[in-house]
């Protein structure tokens, strides 16, 4: 295929996604529109059958380009490389366990796109999948379960959840400059939104598939710590790199310790001393400040309570 007339590329990483890649490639398959598409697949070395069921595929479909490597890679190194492999005007993201449920999701934000220069990035409604219950959170913008956010500040505050298995945008506000950050498309939503419009569709096209394997959404406490602090990181250096100070960075970091505070608890990091008592002077959280003023107590038996409340909730959440 003549890359000159590729309009949609669609990035889809993927590590051990043998349960999930197929329902991925399908959704993206399935696409009715009326110009050229490919499937950019960065599958970084998997230990199961994930690299197998892709090359078939590839085989199979023209539209399909499969970036294998022969060594683990990382998520954000397999992310930059696979994004740098498209060719398209505008590129898409789904990731290997997400998948599209809309045939004409494509069609549709590319419309909008072409009449509307004045955007850069156009996304949409999204159901959760929550894998380990089996049970569907459906619409959550407009059913409110996830709030919508529509300026920097607020995304850069909130860590607004943008839904990128949504995404459509114009392949010139590609990233770079990310590889040191634990998560690739919160940057990328602060950079577009920074210089250009953002549009909300209010339809569900996606299917964010929530999982245990993943940083974010990991049962570990301790990689949703580091995860946590590798997110708070990323809006500090954006503060830096828009000018941005004062009142906005005190809302940002009582956010983020408000957050982070119950796997400092669980973990016994020595911030959570630091945290709880910034949490009580400044948060306007009632309950928490209980749980805080609790652990501040050095009670052994509240602090045990406390971290036995964390846990299970951990246990439980996905």
């Amino acid at each position: 295929m003549n890359n000159d007339n590729i309009i949609v590329s669609i990035c889809m990483i993927t590590y051990n996604h043998e349960a999930y890649i197929v329902q991925a490639m399908e959704g993206v398959l399935m696409q009715k529109c009326n110009f050229s598409i490919e499937l950019i697949i960065g599958e970084d070395c998997s230990t199961d059958k994930t690299r197998q069921i892709c090359n078939d595929y590839a085989l199979k479909h023209s539209e399909i380009n499969l970036l294998a490597t022969e060594t683990n890679l990382g998520m954000m190194p397999n992310f930059i490389r696979t994004l740098r492999a498209c060719t398209g005007k505008y590129i898409a993201i789904c990731e290997g366990d997400d998948y599209w449920t809309d045939p004409l999701k494509l069609q549709k934000q590319v419309d909008f796109l072409e009449k509307h220069g004045d955007y850069g990035l156009v996304w949409t409604d999204v159901d959760f999948y929550y894998q380990s219950t089996k049970v569907f959170k459906r619409s959550i913008f407009k059913n409110k379960i996830s709030p919508i956010y529509n300026s920097f500040n607020e995304i850069l505050i909130n860590k607004a959840f943008i839904a990128p298995c949504t995404w459509l945008y114009r392949r010139e506000y590609s990233p770079c400059g990310i590889n040191e950050y634990c998560d690739g498309t919160f940057p990328m939503i602060l950079d577009i939104i920074a210089v250009t419009k953002i549009k909300y569709l209010d339809e569900v096209t996606s299917v964010y598939r929530y999982t245990q394997g993943s940083a974010s959404r990991s049962a570990n406490a301790l990689n949703r710590y580091k995860f946590s602090q590798g997110v708070h990181k990323i809006q500090k250096n954006y503060l830096k790199k828009y000018n941005l100070s004062g009142k906005i960075e005190e809302e940002l970091d009582l956010k983020h310790y408000e957050s982070a505070y119950p796997y400092a608890v669980i973990l016994d990091d020595f911030k959570a001393i630091e945290i709880g008592k910034l949490i009580l002077k400044r948060s306007p959280s009632k309950s928490l400040k209980i749980r805080v003023a609790l652990f501040l107590s050095y009670s052994y038996l509240g602090v045990s309570i406390l971290k036995l409340i964390y846990k299970l909730r951990e246990k439980y959440s996905d």
